[in-house]
């Protein structure tokens, strides 16, 4: 007993000897860590969890810098099996979470198709009205005008209009055209200076790409299917899911047959 004694205590000694600043550190360390695991498990939230696996990395940053062997190896295995440890740990607030999720609103939205305003640009170049948004292959520019909405409910805000640029010539012909065209976006709300209806630099669209408009031409402006994205803007519902502008919905239907269709679905037909 006396001589096993008297080896581990030599044994003791010997570590004593060549134990340093960083073994200090290295057992202070773990100790922290194994405190601090078993106070998170008891106390366990989402926002404890990602302080503590920022801690974690940021001690393994440290371990490693300063070569702390035990601290690095112990955080070495809590990586490797952290994934599983925490679908143990945080079981309850997984389920919650899980059951919250099959108890969202999701299935009561309501969900709108509204016509595009690309919709009438077939037949404007069919009487050979240039469109040059797409001659010059960019996006249509679009436009927070300073004509307001009709509030309706939470939604309201200011009309949003798509610019083409035209001759006075082509801008009175492709009025004409879409005139008898009134469910999609009808005819231009207006012609002529942009700063009559709050646009003030037409090279600075609110959406879409600026085009280019050439000498003798003036900017011709139809009501946008953007419109409703501004009112939601305004209206900040907790969620809410639109297209991108310019990117839209294709139906069946065409272009030329849109009109009279949408005209029988408000006669009930």
């Amino acid at each position: 007993m006396t001589a096993d004694f008297a080896f581990n205590w030599n044994s003791i000694l010997n570590v004593l000897k060549t134990f340093g600043i960083s073994d200090f550190f290295d057992i202070i360390i773990v100790a922290f860590l194994v405190y601090k695991v078993l106070s998170f498990a008891s106390n366990s939230r989402a926002g404890q969890l990602i302080k503590g696996i920022c801690l974690l990395f940021v001690l393994y940053f440290i371990a490693s810098e300063f070569t702390l062997k035990s601290t690095s190896y112990l955080l070495e295995q809590v990586f490797s099996f952290g994934m599983i440890a925490i679908i143990v740990v945080f079981q309850p607030e997984l389920r919650h979470a899980l059951e919250s999720m099959g108890k969202s609103k999701i299935s009561n939205l309501n969900f709108f198709n509204f016509t595009g305003e690309h919709m009438d640009e077939e037949a404007l170049m069919k009487e050979g009205i240039e469109i040059r948004h797409i001659a010059q292959g960019r996006n249509v520019p679009m436009f927070k005008t300073n004509i307001q909405t009709v509030p309706v409910g939470p939604f309201s805000g200011p009309m949003v209009c798509s610019m083409r640029p035209m001759t006075p010539e082509n801008a009175k012909k492709a009025y004409d055209i879409t005139f008898q065209m009134p469910n999609v976006h009808g005819a231009p709300v207006h012609m002529g200076d942009p700063k009559e209806v709050g646009v003030e630099d037409v090279m600075k669209p609110d959406y879409g790409e600026a085009v280019d408009i050439y000498e003798g031409e003036i900017p011709v402006f139809w009501p946008c299917g953007v419109t409703p994205q501004a009112a939601v803007e305004n209206a900040k519902p907790p969620i809410v899911i639109t297209h991108a502008p310019g990117h839209m919905f294709i139906t069946d239907i065409l272009n030329a047959e849109l009109n009279d269709y949408l005209e029988k679905k408000k006669k009930g037909e």
